[in-house]
């Protein structure tokens, strides 16, 4: 049977950690709620142990810790543990030590009078404004365990998705990646060799082979501009973007691209949900919720639309007939939203719309890389076997001299 390497609480707060054999994970944790333990943390991959006492050498934290953090203090606290002292046996719990600072400052500033929620934001790094947000709605209507746990779940939900994305994409960006070492390869020190054999020839390279040669020779010469110039270029870009009006046109004309600008606008939609459901749903009022929800966002001109049924809100208006009229916001959505309205079960329906599109994300997703990756392949193939062909071309002209 496997050996599962658990951590847990009594009912003083005192943490426990140690070994236990058992079938399944269930197992260990229903025999550690027998024995009036709260199950913190059950794994049974002795790699993973050994992986995090070597990340204790890191002093960055990453967003897998806040989770961590997130899910433990969820745990203790519906387990009836005062706040200061889960925050005292989250600080052992950690692996980390800048998390373990972290979390030891946010329990002195709670012991000396301070709220929970101004105690995150003291640390606007680890704790983003939305966390902050939410975590208060749970002080406000008293169930702080609660949102707390369904906190962690959307911090779970937004990584898994981020995953994901990054998975998919993984394998094109290496297919671009080592095609594109192959030309310049060919480029720099296949094509100079022949470069000597053509300069006796008395007849005309055929043109594609000009153009080979000469992007060769350029290559050559001002390979080393390449990773500058292209810094320069990036960098012109941001300044570009920096204004305002020029970022909206931006963003606005990413939401137009085929397949690419769906997938975005869904992404967002399933966020922005995601978020003002979960605090409608946690007695956080309407324009509070949005406000927060906004900024969740990553496109600012789906934020400009938001922003804009905000201060319709304040008018009066519609906030579904708001987004249907900015022509951007996906219709279902809409529709969806305007159901909600009318029921007065607002908070629910957004977080039907965020399971919607989560899963049309992923599909979209799928989809885009399926179709991703041949188009890759043929194109990047093509781009290789013209400059052969363009090489061959040439050498078959010389053969014809001589002939």
């Amino acid at each position: 049977m496997p050996v599962f390497y658990y951590k847990a609480v009594d009912t003083q707060g005192a943490s426990k950690q140690g070994e236990m054999t058992a079938e399944q994970e269930a197992e260990v944790v229903r025999q550690l709620q027998d024995s009036g333990l709260v199950p913190i943390q059950v794994q049974t991959n002795p790699l993973v142990t050994a992986s995090k006492t070597w990340t204790l050498r890191r002093r960055v934290v990453h967003s897998q810790d806040v989770i961590d953090f997130t899910r433990n203090l969820a745990t203790l606290l519906n387990a009836g543990v005062e706040l200061d002292r889960a925050l005292q046996i989250q600080e052992q719990l950690c692996e980390k030590p800048a998390m373990a600072t972290v979390v030891a400052d946010v329990r002195n500033r709670v012991r000396e009078g301070a709220e929970f929620t101004a105690a995150l934001q003291a640390h606007t790094k680890v704790f983003q404004p939305l966390y902050v947000s939410i975590v208060r709605a749970g002080e406000l209507v008293g169930n702080l365990g609660q949102i707390v746990s369904k906190l962690a779940d959307y911090l779970e939900r937004n990584k898994q998705l981020r995953d994901d994305t990054v998975s998919a994409l993984m394998y094109p960006a290496l297919l671009l990646v080592v095609t594109l070492l192959s030309v310049l390869g060919l480029m720099l020190f296949v094509l100079p060799q022949f470069t000597q054999m053509f300069e006796g020839m008395e007849a005309a390279l055929p043109w594609s082979t000009q153009i080979v040669v000469s992007t060769g020779e350029w290559l050559q010469q001002y390979i080393w501009t390449v990773l500058p110039g292209g810094i320069l270029l990036l960098a012109g870009f941001k300044m570009a973007l920096a204004d305002p009006r020029r970022r909206l046109q931006w963003h606005k004309w990413l939401l137009t691209l085929p397949l690419v600008g769906t997938l975005l606008a869904k992404l967002d939609v399933a966020r922005f949900s995601y978020t003002m459901g979960l605090m409608l749903s946690n007695g956080v009022p309407l324009l509070a919720a949005l406000r927060s929800s906004t900024s969740v966002m990553r496109n600012g001109y789906l934020q400009h639309i938001a922003n804009t049924a905000k201060t319709s809100l304040e008018q009066g208006s519609g906030f579904a007939e708001t987004l249907r009229a900015s022509g951007v916001f996906p219709l279902l959505a809409t529709h969806m939203i305007s159901v909600g309205e009318e029921t007065g079960q607002l908070g629910a329906m957004l977080q039907r719309v965020a399971d919607t599109y989560d899963s049309q994300v992923r599909v979209s997703l799928q989809r885009l890389v399926a179709l991703l990756e041949p188009i890759l392949i043929v194109g990047l193939g093509l781009l290789v076997a013209g400059i052969i062909i363009s090489i061959l071309m040439a050498v078959l002209g010389m053969n014809d001299l001589v002939m």
